[in-house]
């Protein structure tokens, strides 16, 4: 989510929308299969103060298919429907050979093959819906170093490691 303007916080906010993903635990806590890797409410628009749930036992506490898996159900409570392309995040394909990002292009929704979207298009580009749903991100400013003013000396040059005293482990 680092393109969009989006805050991840581990407390809940003190005020305004947000969407709590509680991550963690069976999916037979909430009476699902144990292949349930997560759920989220899908409505095609961005649903404020949804819950959505990633079970991590349910992915043998994998972190890249749980962090995958947050991805997947807060795109959901922000508007997205599950697509047909392995490196999108809301693909329900693997074993892609990059890793899964929300992808600029259009792609056709779909689980096991292609369909047309729950919100009756053909396709879906999710960056450009996140885009649009929450924004982006503004880019950080590089940080700028004054010029040194005219007959200034040069800056000392960074240390070297044969500068630095050499730090051996204990005998």
């Amino acid at each position: 989510f680092s393109a969009f303007n989006l805050d991840i916080v581990e407390e809940r906010p003190q005020g305004g929308n947000y969407i709590m993903a509680m991550v963690g635990g069976q999916p037979s806590l909430l009476g699902f299969d144990r292949d349930i890797s997560g759920i989220a409410p899908y409505t095609g628009e961005v649903m404020s103060n949804a819950i959505v749930y990633i079970f991590a036992a349910g992915v043998d506490y994998d972190v890249e298919i749980t962090c995958v898996d947050v991805l997947h159900e807060v795109g959901h409570a922000l508007g997205l429907d599950h697509e047909y392309l392995c490196q999108d995040p809301m693909s329900y394909l693997w074993d892609c050979e990059e890793p899964k990002t929300f992808q600029d292009v259009a792609a056709s929704c779909g689980e096991d093959e292609p369909r047309a979207c729950e919100n009756g298009d053909r396709g879906q580009n999710s960056y450009a819906i996140l885009a649009r749903n929450v924004g982006l991100r503004e880019p950080e400013a590089p940080s700028v170093q004054p010029s040194p003013g005219p007959g200034a000396r040069p800056p000392e040059p960074a240390s070297s490691p044969a500068d630095e005293p050499a730090i051996r482990p204990p005998a």
